[in-house]
């Protein structure tokens, strides 16, 4: 399989988040300066980490590979896992990648909003009594396509859907009706039917 420096593509490096917007996020590349254009569909192997929900925050530091420069000058980039690893492993380790689970993602729970902040609105989940957090991206993404100007309000009942323990050590949150009414039973068993069928595929006759 060719390199992806073989396709025009260019080295791994290092850049950081400068906008999110419903394409995706604009990238600042360290060693440059520029802006490059990363779309949601090239942000990750996993089709779940490609929603709003799991994309890199504005101000994170993430690796990009350059893919081509439009006609009109936009620099566009890539960060998904193969393309980063150079397209170098086998192909089962890939197609698993597509369908894992994201670690921490769970049912729609209960709760009330408690404080409002820079960074999002905090969320005191009645069943469990923890306190997760609902980033602002994800407010002004559902902005950005529904007829739809959410203004939480300190103890207004809402209901979200944990999405798991961020690196900063904060449990983060989705209150986006889309993602609240998608059906994870239903998303559990096409992801183990494509990791079954994985399975069958590496499985040597006997």
């Amino acid at each position: 399989m060719d390199r992806p420096e073989d396709t025009g593509w260019g080295p791994v490096e290092w850049g950081v988040v400068v906008r999110c917007h419903q394409c995706g996020l604009n990238v600042r590349l360290e060693a440059s300066g520029e802006v490059g254009m990363l779309d949601r569909m090239q942000s990750h192997d996993s089709y779940m980490r490609r929603n709003p929900e799991y994309l890199p925050d504005v101000g994170d530091r993430i690796r990009v590979r350059r893919m081509e420069a439009r006609p009109g000058g936009e620099l566009r980039l890539v960060s998904f896992q193969t393309a980063l690893n150079g397209w170098s492993e086998p192909e089962e380790v890939v197609r698993r990648r597509m369908y894992e689970w994201p670690a921490g993602l769970g049912e729609t729970e209960h709760g009330v909003v408690t404080a409002l902040h820079d960074r999002g609105f905090d969320v005191y989940l009645l069943a469990s009594g923890d306190v997760g957090t609902v980033m602002w991206s994800l407010v002004d993404f559902d902005r950005m396509f529904f007829s739809t100007d959410f203004h939480p309000r300190t103890g207004q009942p809402i209901r979200v859907r944990r999405l798991g323990i961020w690196p900063d050590g904060t449990l983060r949150l989705s209150h986006r009706k889309t993602f609240l009414d998608m059906s994870l039973d239903r998303v559990r068993r096409r992801h183990a039917e494509k990791l079954g069928g994985i399975t069958k595929t590496n499985q040597s006759p006997e």
